[in-house]
């Protein structure tokens, strides 16, 4: 089952009933991708305290919601596989706290959710609308049969050297 959520991540709620929505049709949720894509604001020099917290807490929000929610009918059936993709530009301070934030999330939540059976792990790349096709590799790879005994580790996708 292939589906789209259009809420506001960030919201504990939305999140939510976009998984309950989801059990509900299918009666169960195997694998849960989760998507950030927030722009690298500005040179840190110039960037204000908002700005910061627009960048960082609230995308860090969405997927602390979004594992959560995906993870609370996983551990019933003890398994299943979070996977949260999000953008990185290391050339930014803002995106590079985000993206520090983002791997010790993701291997602390597997750590908690691993006695349960449930497995996250994380894609991240200089920008995920332009590469598509290493990022779906890498979600794949991690959702597979094969990626069993991942868990709690992010794979960067780069491509031409990009971080």
């Amino acid at each position: 089952m292939v589906g789209s959520f259009n809420g506001e991540p960030s919201r504990w709620s939305s999140m939510q009933e976009a998984v309950a929505a989801v059990v509900e049709q299918w009666s169960r949720l195997d694998v849960a991708v989760l998507i950030q894509n927030e722009p690298s604001p500005t040179q840190f020099l110039e960037l204000s305290e908002a700005e910061f917290d627009a960048s960082v807490g609230a995308p860090l929000a969405g997927l602390l919601n979004g594992i959560r929610a995906a993870s609370q009918p996983m551990r019933g059936a003890l398994s299943g596989c979070i996977i949260c993709v999000f953008s990185c530009d290391q050339h930014r301070a803002a995106a590079a706290a985000r993206l520090g934030a983002a791997e010790m999330l993701i291997r602390a939540t597997a750590v908690e959710l691993a006695p349960f059976g449930v497995r996250v792990g994380g894609v991240a790349a200089p920008n995920i609308e332009r590469h598509h096709e290493p990022i779906a590799h890498a979600v794949t790879f991690l959702a597979s049969a094969d990626a069993s005994y991942v868990t709690g580790t992010t794979l960067i996708c780069e491509t031409n050297g990009a971080i």
